[in-house]
């Protein structure tokens, strides 16, 4: 009687033991994926090896039995599927909550795929590289999807959830084949590099709710000839629409507060840009784009006969790339109030023979004139106190830059690098404390590899 209670605990206990949840971290295959155990009743789901990897269509399960316990598939494990090939479709069931990072990027065969759930918190790089996907199917109640999701894929259009919040950096570049886009209302951003160098791009509506647009976001879209950018944006970052080569006309709503770099560069067909009236953060001045206050010139316009500019006395800024490639400009007078000349402000302004700088500017930053092959001499102010690697690299051209002493002889800035690719002849006339000139040669210049830890290189 004692022996067969003891066998009966022991068969209990015995079947406790065979239904008990695996412990964290256990991992188990169930048609040809695996599972691995992320809590008491959740697991997270990926390929099995990269020898065992899914073949043709695959549709996760909600739920998922192993040793006698039932978990709910909540994850897909960070690159839990990427390089699958043959992966041809994809269900995503609507208890997933978190998407890796690279989860399903770069398999190449992936056509189809659907994902159920509207509360998945999605990882970068989600599809990114599915050269076969055209069909997607997004569940409402996303607010983004991560970057790069759908980057190097040949969809041609994809309708997002009106939940969507953020179009996340890169999530469509690349994408050769997507010619139209609604943006839901909604969104209040769209990411640097969203769009770039989507090619066959015709049609994008952007909504009411949109505030910014980032960085080379529209860049390279060859076949975007109009956009309406709504009032209520705020702010639009550099290269936005660079190389967007159909674009004739455009016009900055009057929210605009905000513009960092130029938008427009390498724009070859832009020939009217308009800024709505009651805009008090930006005005127009021959061809040259102000802050509303005139303290600063933001960018040009390519198509502008600038010619001989002068720059404005109310002026202390010549922002980031205000003059980048802008072959109309043929001089350059500062006023006397310009204090900073920003990084490639006058990059690859390939007729500028002429640049007067006066007393009272204290910065010039990185590659400001860099390659203005026809500059063929400048003369540095007193006042001035920092120089950027790289400012005045290939003027090719030059010959004679007047610098003073206390500039000169400061060896973490005043280097090689300055003048880089230049006429080895250039003459560097030193102005000494004494009224007298000293001359130099590029070669005499500290050269700035010993000064690589120094973070005034990198300024």
């Amino acid at each position: 009687m004692k022996i067969s209670k003891i066998m009966a605990v022991m068969i209990a206990c015995a079947a406790l033991c065979f239904n008990a949840a695996a412990t964290e971290g256990e991992a188990f295959d169930v048609n040809g994926v695996r599972y691995k155990v992320t809590g008491a009743n959740t697991v997270k789901v990926g390929k099995i090896s990269d020898k065992k990897k899914p073949k043709g269509k695959l549709e996760i399960p909600q739920k998922v039995q192993n040793g006698g316990v039932e978990y709910i598939v909540n994850e897909v494990d960070g690159w839990g599927f990427f390089g699958c090939n043959e992966l041809t479709e994809l269900v995503l069931p609507e208890s997933i909550e978190q998407i890796g990072y690279f989860a399903f990027s770069n398999c190449e065969g992936l056509q189809k795929a659907v994902v159920k759930s509207g509360n998945a918190s999605i990882k970068d790089a989600l599809f990114s590289g599915c050269k076969s996907l055209t069909d997607v199917t997004l569940a409402e109640g996303l607010t983004s999807l991560g970057e790069r999701a759908l980057e190097e894929t040949p969809i041609t259009e994809v309708k997002l959830p009106s939940t969507l919040k953020v179009i996340s950096g890169s999530m469509f570049s690349n994408c050769k084949n997507l010619k139209r886009v609604v943006i839901p209302d909604g969104v209040v951003k769209i990411g640097n590099y969203a769009f770039s160098s989507c090619d066959a791009l015709e049609d994008v509506v952007l909504p009411k709710s949109l505030e910014m647009i980032g960085n080379n976001a529209f860049s390279g879209c060859k076949q975007l000839n109009e956009l309406v950018l709504p009032e209520g944006l705020k702010r639009i970052d550099g290269d936005a629409f660079s190389r967007c080569d159909k674009f004739e006309k455009l016009r900055l709503p009057a929210s605009l507060d905000e513009v960092n770099g130029n938008p427009f560069m390498y724009c070859n067909s832009l020939k009217k840009l308009e800024i709505a009236e009651g805009n008090p953060n930006f005005k127009m001045a021959g061809g040259v784009v102000l802050t509303g206050d005139g303290t600063k010139v933001v960018f040009s316009l390519r198509f502008a006969e600038i010619g001989d500019y002068v720059v404005p006395e109310t002026v202390t800024t010549i922002g980031s790339y205000a003059f980048y490639n802008n072959q109309k400009l043929t001089s350059v007078k500062m006023g006397k109030n310009v204090k900073y000349i920003y990084g490639s402000a006058f990059h690859n302004c390939g007729n500028l023979s002429k640049v007067e700088m006066a007393e009272g500017i204290e910065e010039i930053g990185t590659s400001a004139f860099y390659s203005c092959r026809s500059l063929t001499s400048v003369r540095l102010p007193s006042t001035l106190v920092y120089v950027g690697q790289n400012a005045f690299d290939f003027c090719t051209s030059m010959e004679e830059v007047s610098v003073d002493a206390s500039l000169a002889n400061n060896e973490q800035i005043f280097t090689q690098w300055v003048f880089g690719f230049t006429d080895s002849g250039l003459q560097i006339k030193v102005r000494m404390p004494d009224g007298k000139e000293e001359i130099r040669k590029v070669s005499d210049l500290p050269d700035p590899k010993k000064f690589l830890f120094h973070d005034e290189v990198f300024r």
